[in-house]
């Protein structure tokens, strides 16, 4: 496995870990805070999601540039991630976002599956970075026998 191979695969399994930290435990986690009003939860969201947006987007800006310069082979998964990840924060976070403003300003929104279908692209999202991971990895065996060779 050569160092970029390395790297990519480490930057495939940070951006998972970050996603699930940022979108499955923390998102849902503090609005089991009684104390913030629905005002303060949805703008601690919005900063939440703003930041990971950012740090997604720059993991896979460094995914995509490792395969761009051919460092290492795109899968149909990886692709997938990064697709998704673009439907995200380019179609549906500004839709969230501007129901977010509306709410905010106790304006009821329409109702609307937008949430739904962010949920939906995260668990997709995760399931291809997962799979993606997993193809980088070389087999264990191979793996050990290449960081310690037999004498």
């Amino acid at each position: 496995m050569t160092a970029i191979q390395k790297i990519q695969l480490a930057a495939i399994w940070l951006w998972a870990g970050i996603a699930i930290g940022g979108n499955m435990i923390a998102a849902p986690v503090k609005f089991q805070v009684s104390s913030l009003t629905t005002a303060e939860l949805l703008l601690v969201g919005r900063a939440q999601f703003g930041w990971l947006g950012v740090v997604e987007i720059a993991f896979a800006t460094g995914i995509a540039a490792m395969v761009i310069f051919r460092w290492h082979a795109a899968s149909p998964a990886l692709i997938a991630a990064i697709a998704l990840l673009a439907l995200q924060q380019g179609v549906l976070t500004p839709i969230l976002q501007s129901r977010s403003d509306m709410m905010q300003t106790d304006v009821v929104p329409p109702e609307s599956h937008v949430h739904l279908i962010f949920i939906a692209a995260e668990l997709v999202k995760l399931t291809m970075l997962f799979w993606a991971g997993w193809r980088v990895m070389p087999p264990a065996g191979a793996q050990l026998l290449a960081n310690n060779p037999t004498p």
